[in-house]
Parts: structure tokens; sequence; C-alpha cells
């Protein structure tokens, strides 16, 4: 008696539970791939189609219901032949095992791109200020900037704080490996600690970090030094490796934790 009441949880609860699970991250490590690809905008319009077909039914629009049928049928063809670099990509991360680490090694790749950018500037003494966010949403210091939604690069870094630039004189705010905007204007501290050397950028870097979890990276325009604000403090003066590895031990163990709760 025992073991078929154990059969039975295991046929009709915690199978189909696992089941769902399974699924659902197969879809979000798909979605994963391809959201910073051109595909990600005929997925969202053949999802559009689906919701429509299946409100169509729902309400018996007869008509509408067998034009959107036919539209389905080839738009998933049209689909596979358009995009077969992406599907192409989708079959290589599953191939070469990457699945698990693909979304931590793009975040490690985008930490060392912002090291090597921010030690070039330093050398330069190109003033910069570059917002990591993490959990808080900075959406009210977005929209004091230049929408850009542009993937980050060492380059793309480099155009925009080089010097004469527009929007050198604001912060960038990243989100993972996405420049969100430039050219934005951050809060500045109200201490009255702060040595009288610092300038606006390590002020308002302090600011931020007082009412966020965000990170800053501040490089000096006037002596090439790179610090980090973090919890309403400031370290000063790193060096190219440690910049790095401060970065990946504050934003990489989110990384990790984000990947274990979802």
């Amino acid at each position: 008696m025992k073991w078929i009441n154990e059969t039975w949880f295991l046929k009709d609860l915690f199978f189909p539970v696992i089941d769902i699970l399974i699924v659902a991250y197969l879809i979000y490590k798909v979605y994963s791939i391809i959201e910073e690809t051109r595909a990600i905008q005929a997925l969202k319009g053949l999802l559009l189609l689906l919701l429509m077909t299946f409100l169509a039914n729902i309400f018996y629009l007869e008509t509408l219901s067998w034009l959107l049928k036919r539209v389905l049928g080839v738009a998933a063809i049209a689909l596979i032949v358009l995009f077969q670099p992406e599907l192409r990509r989708v079959l290589m991360k599953m191939g070469q095992g990457k699945w698990f680490s693909f979304y931590f090694r793009e975040e490690k790749d985008h930490i060392l791109s912002v090291a090597e950018a921010a030690d070039l500037m330093s050398k330069r003494k190109i003033g910069a200020l570059i917002v990591f966010e993490k959990d808080v949403g900075l959406k009210n210091y977005i929209e004091t900037g230049t929408r850009l939604d542009s993937e980050l690069s060492y380059e793309l870094i480099l155009s925009i704080f080089s010097k004469g630039a527009p929007l050198h004189d604001g912060a960038m705010i990243l989100q993972h490996n996405q420049v969100i905007a430039a050219g934005c204007f951050l809060p500045l501290t109200e201490r009255s600690d702060i040595k009288k050397s610092l300038g606006t950028r390590h002020r308002a870097a302090i600011g931020l970090s007082e009412e966020t979890d965000a990170v800053i990276l501040i490089i000096s325009e006037e002596t090439g030094a790179v610090s980090l604000a973090i919890d309403g403090k400031l370290r000063y003066d790193l060096n190219k490796e440690k910049l790095t590895e401060t970065l990946s031990k504050v934003l990489l163990k989110k990384a990790k934790r984000t990947r274990r709760v979802s």
C-alpha cells in the first residue's frame, strides 16, 4: 500500500513538476541566447500572432482564426529560413554544453572590456563615470541621459568618453552587457567628510552608491586614478587587475545568485 502511494506521488505530482521546470528552463535559455539578435523581434511578432489566434478561437471568430492559422503556418517556415544564423547559434551552445556557463561567461567578458577601457582612459587621463546596475532599478537616472540600448564594448566606452564627445561629462549606465544610457546625471552626496580634492564625478558616484546598490566606476580627469564607489564607500586608485577582481567579486556574485534562483 505504501509503495502504491509513493508511486502515485511520483507519477501525478513530482514528475509533472520536474517536467514543467525543465521545459521552462529550456525556454529561458533559448530566449537568453537570441534576445540580443534580430530574431527576438520576429519572436515577439510570432507570440502576438499566437495570442491573437487564441483569442479568436475563444470568441469564435472563425474567419480571423482561419486566416491567422494560415499566416502562422507560413511564418514558421519563414522564420527557419530567415534566422538560420540564430538557430545555429542556439544549437552550437547546446552542443558545446555551455548552457549553464553562457550568461556567466558573457558577464565576465564585459567586465574585462570595461577594465581594458578604464586602463587606457586612466593612462590618457580621460574622465569617466560608469554605473553597473544591480538589484535596485535606475530608471529615474536613466531618463536624465540619452537612451542608447547598445551592446557594451571596449570601443563604445572609449567613443562615449572621448574628450569633446557630447556624452563625455555624464554617467554611462549598464545593465549586464547593455549600455542603457549615457550622459546621465547622478545625485551628489551630502556628506561633509569627503576630501575636497575629490571632484564632481566622485561625489556623484558616492551619492548614487548611498541611495542604491549600484557599483560605480570613476576615472579622474585630473590624476587618471581609477576608483569604485560601493555602498557609500570609495575604493581609490585601483590598477587593472584589482579593478577586474573587485568588479568580478561584486557583480558575478550577483549573477550566480540570480542563476540559482532562476
